[in-house]
């Protein structure tokens, strides 16, 4: 039996007023970081086709979404933008103070108890072969 496990990033987002506008950033961020470092943030929505191209049989797959209103969790995105750091500067993709600055809002804004954040959403395969 194989199981494997990645995320679709390109699901990654945050709701409400400007600062979703400031989620769309570090999205593309880390999507052009990702690819500049030859991977692919969109990888796991394909995971099922890998699977089934690898020659697994009995090939099962589900996706989901983990979405925080409170919490540890709801700071994800910032956390993650923050890890990147160093390849978006890396491969100037944005400068310290842009990071920063983005930062300050994503760190605002999940402070609102009314603010969702979802994080990627997670594919999950399971196959034999």
């Amino acid at each position: 039996m194989a199981i494997s496990m990645d995320l679709s990033q390109e699901s990654y987002t945050i709701t409400g007023g400007d600062q979703g506008e400031r989620r769309l950033n570090l999205l593309e961020l880390y999507t052009a970081a990702v690819r500049r470092g030859a991977g692919n943030a969109g990888l796991g929505r394909r995971l099922p086709v890998i699977a089934l191209a690898a020659g697994l049989s009995d090939v099962h797959w589900n996706v989901v979404q983990p979405v925080h209103a409170s919490g540890p969790d709801k700071h994800m995105t910032a956390v993650t933008m923050d890890k990147i750091r160093p390849a978006v500067l890396r491969h100037c993709l944005a400068t310290g103070q842009e990071i920063g600055s983005n930062l300050t809002g994503v760190y605002s804004f999940v402070q609102d108890p009314a603010a969702l954040v979802a994080l990627p959403r997670i594919v999950r395969v399971r196959g034999t072969g």
